[in-house]
């Protein structure tokens, strides 16, 4: 019987970086990151139902009929700057487009400085090259898509679809519970709500979700290069056995993996520390972390945990200039996480396949956490709060960025996070410049 739990220890390991799911999604998986679309899927192992796989796919599809730029004045306001995919606004220079001071815009990695002779030209023929691209790719993705879902539907346990095409109006979407050797009727749950069109699947061993909506006419037209629909496709599924995640996340030996990593010199470093009180207004962080257009910035974030009123949350912050010592840095940390997890796959845990940088916002590599059982005892008064622990990447012009976090209770990421020094029960205080 011992052998047999540590032959299951060992097969747990070796799945968080080989997981199979169906074979139709993992030939849909492949496909997609070959495409860049997706980077890499997450592992979480926090309840007794095995290892879970999941992968989320967002895509913007445009106008694939449009060849050819319309003239610089045709542009109506900011649509330049803000509607194109690729192009960014460097709002501190003088020179202008339609009104907007601008001297240099990034377009698909290219730097074109608007002060050159035919630079709007240029900027055209650069964003209708991108944008015909960008359009190609995420069509065939969309097309790749729809042809998995219809062979997966062929022997799905359960599946529901909707298409509603009316009037420019187009609606199509999909839910399934995939058949494998561990889905029984027991274990599939489907809910019907008034306001969707079709069940959803909420819970199953594997399963599928799609969704298409063609973006209102009103909002295409603001610019040639606007998005003409929106897909959201979402797999989850259970991929292998795994030990019950009996332990806490193990914080403090897998800060001690990572400590000899950030020893360079050369590696700028910066301490952020978040506090609120149980009796503090959490509204009050309004200001900080929830403003228009934040999921488009995507450098602030609130994420409320279920473990102890009020919250602390202690950043180190890590920045590089150097992109290959920034990517070598980050593959070194996922490395050190899955260590730590092949030495104690019993910790509770949610881990990322392939380390990357996030370029609209910071994303989690890897989240530790309490087991199920220190979340019972706390609430009956039989421990404190767990430290728990988060590690994200993120990069912009400015730099890359490892940012690694551990807290207790609700976790804090402020908006500021490049300047401020701390955030306590709404009070700042902020270096004298930016990381």
């Amino acid at each position: 019987m011992k052998r047999l739990f540590i032959l299951l220890i060992l097969a747990a390991a070796h799945l968080i970086c080989n997981a199979q799911a169906n074979p139709k999604i993992e030939a849909l998986y492949a496909y997609l990151k070959a495409q860049g679309i997706v980077h890499s899927y997450t592992v979480t192992n926090t309840n007794s139902y095995g290892l879970r796989k999941r992968f989320v796919v967002d895509l913007e599809l445009y106008d694939e009929n449009r060849f050819a730029a319309p003239p610089a004045g045709q542009y109506d306001s900011e649509s330049l700057l803000r509607r194109i995919p690729g192009a960014k606004e460097d709002a501190e220079e003088n020179a202008t487009i339609n009104g907007i001071k601008v001297k240099t815009l990034v377009v698909d990695g290219e730097e074109i400085s608007l002060d050159e002779k035919d630079a709007i030209k240029k900027v055209e023929s650069k964003i209708d090259s991108t944008y015909r691209a960008k359009a190609t790719k995420n069509r065939e993705a969309y097309n790749q898509i729809r042809r998995t879902l219809s062979e997966l539907q062929e022997n799905a346990a359960e599946s529901y679809s909707y298409e509603y095409h009316q009037h420019g109006a187009d609606t199509i979407i999909t839910t399934m519970a995939l058949k494998n050797a561990a889905n029984t009727g027991d274990n599939v749950f489907s809910y019907k709500s008034p306001l969707s069109p079709v069940p959803e699947i909420q819970r199953a061993p594997e399963y599928v979700y799609f969704k298409y909506l063609n973006v209102p006419e009103e909002t295409a037209k603001l610019s040639p290069y606007e998005a003409k629909g929106i897909l959201c496709f979402i797999y989850d599924g259970i991929v292998g056995p795994a030990p019950k995640p009996t332990q806490d996340f193990d914080v403090a030996a897998l800060q001690k993996k990572l400590a000899p990593i950030f020893k360079d010199k050369r590696i700028k470093r910066r301490e952020l520390l978040c506090r609120h009180d149980p009796t503090f207004d959490r509204h009050a962080y309004n200001d900080s972390l929830n403003r228009i257009g934040q999921h488009t910035k995507g450098i602030q974030m609130m994420t409320t945990s279920s473990m102890g009123p009020g919250g602390e949350s202690h950043y180190t912050i890590y920045k590089f200039t150097n992109e290959e010592q920034a990517k070598a840095v980050l593959h070194q940390v996922l490395d050190c996480v899955n260590q730590q997890i092949k030495d104690d796959p019993e910790q509770a845990y949610e881990v990322v396949s392939d380390a990357y940088f996030g370029t609209n916002y910071a994303i989690d590599i890897f989240s530790g956490y309490p087991c199920s059982q220190s979340y019972q005892d706390y609430y009956e008064g039989k421990c404190d709060v767990v430290k728990k622990m988060d590690i994200k990447s993120y990069m912009d012009t400015d730099g890359f960025y490892i940012i690694i976090n551990v807290y207790q209770g609700d976790n804090t990421f402020p908006y500021e996070w490049k300047t401020l020094k701390s955030m306590v029960n709404g009070k700042k205080e902020y270096y004298k410049e930016a990381l």
